[in-house]
């Protein structure tokens, strides 16, 4: 099957699916050699303004991490959309762990959203700079982490900052 017909099955998939029907991460594990279909699809629905259908590639991009999607992913979150589940957004890039995604992580340390009043979105931004692990992902915690900041995040942050100390 060539490339554009197997990245359309894969999207045929997962339009298909019906939300919180089981079975979608485990179908996801079982596909292989996807990355490209992911990034299209990310585009795509970015392009179309599909949100559902984003939120359905995020899923699948956290399944098969890439840093193909670095970018597009950080031009979303940057635009702190209402009508998008950002958390999932950083849990997508986590395990990518890609450096170049350090400036749009760093942001979402300091948006707490009206939403988020325990700051999820913040602290899962924290630990997703401590998977990228380097110094200057280190230091934006320090740098961004502020005591006005919910618990949760300063909570996250030292964690991560007293591991990392204990590292050097």
């Amino acid at each position: 099957m060539s490339q554009g017909g197997r990245c359309g099955a894969f999207d045929d998939h997962l339009r298909a699916w019906k939300a919180f029907e089981p079975g979608l991460v485990d179908w996801l594990r079982a596909q292989s050699d996807v990355v490209p279909c992911v990034a299209k699809g990310l585009r795509d629905a970015r392009t179309a303004a599909d949100w559902n259908m984003f939120e359905r590639y995020l899923i699948a991009a956290s399944v098969h991490p890439s840093s193909d999607y670095t970018r597009l992913l950080c031009e979303v979150l940057d635009e702190r959309r209402d009508d998008m589940n950002s958390e999932a957004i950083v849990d997508a890039l986590d395990p990518i762990a890609d450096p170049a995604a350090i400036g749009c992580l760093r942001r979402a340390i300091t948006w707490i959203p009206d939403w988020d009043e325990y700051g999820q979105l913040a602290r899962k931004a924290v630990y997703a700079l401590e998977r990228i692990g380097t110094q200057e992902a280190i230091a934006a915690i320090g740098e961004e982490v502020t005591d006005g900041l919910p618990f949760k995040v300063t909570e996250a942050a030292a964690a991560v900052l007293g591991s990392s100390t204990a590292r050097q």
